[in-house]
């Protein structure tokens, strides 16, 4: 057997900071040594989520234990090694592994090239799919999911034969984003009409393309995102064709959220993920008193730790 390496290149960092100025690439982190119930991987690839440079900066409700801490909550990687008295863990060696949970229930930092985690950790990924969408599979998938069926009944998967009497629709803002992504195509697979609001950008050949995506992805209406365009009268008349949005998902906050809200039908909710645009959220005043719309926040490290402990009861 080939030995196994001694340290690994990271992204770490020693104090919370600007990601651009705290972070620094350690070439020769130590790696401890593989332990019981240990698993060596090798990650092949890992996102940057704005929760990640949060958790840099410091602005975050997790922090790292210690310092030099690892950047990164989730990613993929392959099995290299595991202890001989590693038990009835369900990984083996060879198979691709993402996390089984962000944060401290997970793995530590991703942003390095090998690891040794606890096995129990990890979980068994599809090895077919690409990099990029499984080095996601931890956090992103999860919060759209949860986030649509935990609010608002969600109907069975689509069946022809399905009574759509209690349809519904979602609208969501920031939908190129990986959770945007995910709801979308999730909505299409229960048959949920979705309405995403598109940012404007630099170029509106670039909007076109955005745009044309969310389409391909199963989004029913693509809208601007520019604080007017979901009161002009064609918009209205696509909107109008659609099922109740009862349930709509904001990671952005400020004029967006606003917008957002005002989509709702009475009772509706408006669920917050994110704040990428480092706004508080809006919600329009007569849209609350008037029609009695609800706000709730979501967030998946708070919903596993909500189970581990009803699973302990």
């Amino acid at each position: 057997a080939l030995p196994l390496p001694k340290t690994t290149r990271a992204l770490t960092y020693d104090a919370h900071g600007s990601p651009t100025r705290a972070l620094t690439l350690a070439r020769d982190l130590p790696l401890p040594p593989l332990g019981a119930r240990g698993a060596l991987v090798r990650w092949l690839a890992a996102p940057v989520n704005p929760a990640d440079l949060n958790v840099v900066e410091g602005v975050y409700p997790l922090r790292p234990a210690s310092f030099p801490a690892v950047g990164g909550n989730e990613g993929v990687g392959v099995v290299v090694r595991l202890a001989a008295d590693a038990g009835d863990v369900v990984v083996e060696v060879g198979d691709v592994v993402v996390p089984a949970a962000p944060g401290p229930g997970g793995v530590g930092g991703t942003w390095r090239e090998w690891a040794v985690v606890d096995a129990s950790r990890l979980r068994v990924a599809p090895s077919d799919l690409p990099l990029a969408e499984t080095a996601q599979m931890s956090v992103n998938p999860p919060t759209a999911f949860r986030m649509l069926h935990d609010f608002v009944p969600m109907p069975r998967l689509r069946d022809d034969d399905d009574d759509d009497a209690n349809l519904h629709a979602v609208a969501l803002n920031a939908p190129t984003s990986a959770v945007g992504r995910a709801a979308i195509q999730l909505c299409a697979m229960y048959g949920v009409p979705s309405v995403a609001l598109l940012r404007p950008r630099a170029a509106e050949t670039e909007y076109d393309a955005d745009a044309r995506e969310l389409k391909r992805l199963g989004a029913s209406v693509v809208i601007r995102d520019d604080g007017a365009a979901h009161r002009d009268r064609e918009t209205r008349e696509l909107l109008a064709s659609l099922p109740p949005i009862k349930l709509a998902l904001n990671g952005v906050g400020g004029a967006s959220s606003r917008s957002l809200a005002s989509l709702l039908a009475p009772r509706g909710v408006v669920v917050t993920y994110g704040g990428m645009g480092r706004k508080p959220v809006e919600i329009p005043v007569g849209k609350s008193i008037f029609e009695d719309i609800e706000h709730r926040g979501f967030w998946l490290t708070r919903w596993l730790r909500d189970e581990e402990a009803a699973r302990r009861r």
